[in-house]
């Protein structure tokens, strides 16, 4: 294929216009998948794909499985050094990585569709670049931590050097080829389909020119064949053990729409519409020209891959055939471009719109279903745990891995947590449970705890049960035991300090000896300091209700209280009682009351700024 000389050259204004457009479509590629890096939980693939790499260069190559070639965990072992081990930023990387990518797209779209006119290849290379970040499956791959991202990235990378180098063939362009070829060989092995596919394409591209591919096999061939060499076995055992897969048995038509559908994500629908328009204008347009003769073998790959099945196993998923989105890009973006030019108008906004919302419509989680909401969890753990507190998985809990347990601990918990597999001794104890629990241990969890904070679905549940901080307790005379008083969210009972105005939440934890004969009131009071006998800084009054609880049963009693205005520097301390609103207010008596009737349970301290202090006295 031939450009013409004056196919780069743009007024200042238009360059600005497309720099414009490039940069808009970047962003909204990159805000597409920043919205997602924060999920409720990832793939155990994602969790090993990082942990894995938590040693060095020597032991991340030593630990990487057979299947897979060491060079993506390097990378991530290394961009991990820098931004550290949370998934966000981890996942990040396979962002930055999709952006290249399509940065990409559009030079490969422009150059092939250079023919059609300066200003036409510019808009089918912006085209390109949507159809090429927008399917579902694009969206997964460029989220996740596992190295199909570094392949998809560099696809069009690679095109683009690929057709450069047929344009002008130099060996500099040659080792470019080789080495990125080589790059993506030892990410993932599925890096040979996409040469192939690139094989394929250039040869019916450039027909008699080739031969020109002598430069780059020559440098790369030293590079990749040991590799090849030493996984073909590999290839026929995976061929093997996926031949007994449903999915490697349905037959051709229930396949390619398996196939495509995982590929398109829930926009299927208009995805293939806009390959059906695309591919209508192309092949009408160009005919039977090479470039859409390539670009049509390029799309019905998929049928070479399925009928390839006994010799390279089942390829036909998302994660195998990530370099399909390079060639239906291309086919997209350059169809929709073709449309006559009454219409082009109407056909590229309307394309343009339904790519851009495709990427920010919901994607299936299609690698693994549902997966465990791990990160969730944690974050809420990590929000409400304090420090002596430990985790418990119940023995019939498998819902995710040592690995994952491992990895989320450290994200999370840098410093360590403490897992138990027995309760005795300890206050408090994040129980972790699936659907099916074992009797025994939660009879163990739940003797002498009360059932507080959960988070999670039933399949990965993490719930806290609490001992009181007094067991034994202290009885009032009409049988209420009060067994203490907790600051929620913190771990300084004792030595709490609020501002002027706080609110804070307080827990009162209580039991029955014997059943009420009717319901009873408690109230809370903390009195100002330095003024005047019985001046009531902050008061919370309500009931006990009788019917609600069974003697010897835990529960609790939370008030909300805010740190009064009139309040100096001082330590303040908290002063109940339990009294009869249909006895006139009638104060139960129990062991350590005042003579008032009021029993100090705990106490905090108040820093304020406002009060000019009082003279101090020799």
């Amino acid at each position: 294929m031939k450009f013409s000389a004056t196919e780069f050259r743009e007024s200042p204004r238009d360059r600005k216009l497309l720099l414009f457009a490039i940069v808009a479509i970047l962003l909204l590629i990159s805000l597409s998948r920043i919205v997602r890096l924060s999920p409720p939980g990832i793939i155990d693939d994602e969790t090993w794909s990082v942990w894995q790499t938590l040693g060095n260069p020597a032991q991340i190559v030593a630990w990487t499985p057979y299947d897979w070639p060491p060079l993506y965990y390097l990378i991530m072992g290394f961009w991990k050094s820098f931004v550290g081990i949370y998934p966000e930023a981890d996942r990040f990387l396979s962002v930055l990585l999709i952006l290249v990518g399509s940065a990409a797209m559009y030079r490969v779209a422009r150059r092939l569709s250079g023919s059609i006119g300066l200003k036409h290849s510019q808009v089918a290379g912006l085209l390109a670049m949507l159809a090429f970040a927008g399917p579902g499956y694009s969206i997964l791959i460029s989220i996740y931590q596992r190295g199909y991202s570094v392949l998809l990235g560099l696809s069009p990378v690679v095109l683009w050097v690929v057709v450069r180098y047929f344009y002008r063939p130099t060996w500099r362009r040659a080792a470019w080829i080789a080495a990125l070829c080589a790059i993506m060989f030892y990410i993932h092995y599925t890096a040979v389909l996409f040469f192939v596919m690139v094989g394929v394409f250039t040869l019916i591209l450039y027909r008699q020119r080739i031969w020109l591919w002598w430069r780059p096999a020559l440098l790369g061939a030293p590079l990749v064949l040991p590799g090849i060499l030493a996984h073909l076995a590999l290839s026929r055992s995976y061929a093997q053990n996926t031949q007994g897969l449903n999915v490697a048995r349905l037959p051709l038509v229930p396949a390619m729409s398996t196939m495509f559908n995982e590929v398109a994500g829930y926009t299927a629908i208009g995805w293939l519409a806009l390959l059906i328009v695309a591919g209508i204008f192309l092949l009408y347009r160009l005919r039977l020209r090479a470039i859409s003769l390539a670009l049509t073998v390029w799309i019905l790959s998929p049928l070479a891959v399925f009928a390839a099945r006994p010799l390279i196993g089942w390829f036909l998923t998302g994660r195998f055939l990530w370099w399909l989105f390079v060639g239906a890009a291309i086919w997209i973006g350059w169809g929709l471009m073709l449309a006559p030019q009454r219409i082009r108008r109407i056909v590229i906004l309307a394309g343009s719109a339904i790519m851009i919302a495709a990427m920010f419509m919901p994607i299936p989680v299609i690698d693994q279903d549902n997966p465990a909401p791990a990160l969730a969890d944690y974050r809420f753990l990590k929000d409400h745990m304090q420090r002596y507190d430990v985790i418990l998985i119940d023995p019939k809990c498998n819902t995710i891995s040592p690995v994952e347990w491992d990895y989320f601990s450290k994200v999370y918990f840098p410093d360590g947590l403490q897992f138990v597999h027995n309760p005795a001794g300890y206050r408090r104890v994040w129980y972790v449970t699936a659907e099916t629990r074992d009797p025994q241990m939660a009879a163990l969890v739940a003797q002498d705890r009360l059932a507080l904070d959960s988070v999670g679905p039933p399949r990965l549940q993490f719930q806290l049960y609490a001992a009181p901080p007094d067991v034994t307790g202290v009885l009032f005379d009409n049988g209420m035991r009060f067994h203490g008083l907790d600051f929620e969210g913190t771990l300084l009972p004792g030595m709490v300090v609020y501002h002027l105005n706080e609110p804070f939440r307080v827990r009162l934890w209580w039991s029955f000896d014997k059943p009420l004969d009717h319901d009873y009131s408690v109230g809370l009071y903390v009195f100002l300091i330095r003024a005047g006998a019985g001046a009531l800084a902050m008061q919370s009054d309500g009931p006990i209700y009788a019917n609600a609880h069974q003697p010897g049963q835990l529960f609790t009693d939370e008030r909300d209280l805010t740190v009064a205005t009139t309040m100096q520097t001082a330590t303040y301390p908290i002063q109940m009682a339990v009294y009869d609103p249909a006895n006139n207010n009638a104060r139960q008596s129990a062991p350590g009351v005042n003579q008032d009737k009021m029993l100090t349970i705990e106490q905090f301290s108040v820093k304020e700024w406002t009060a000019i202090p009082p003279p101090e006295h020799p």
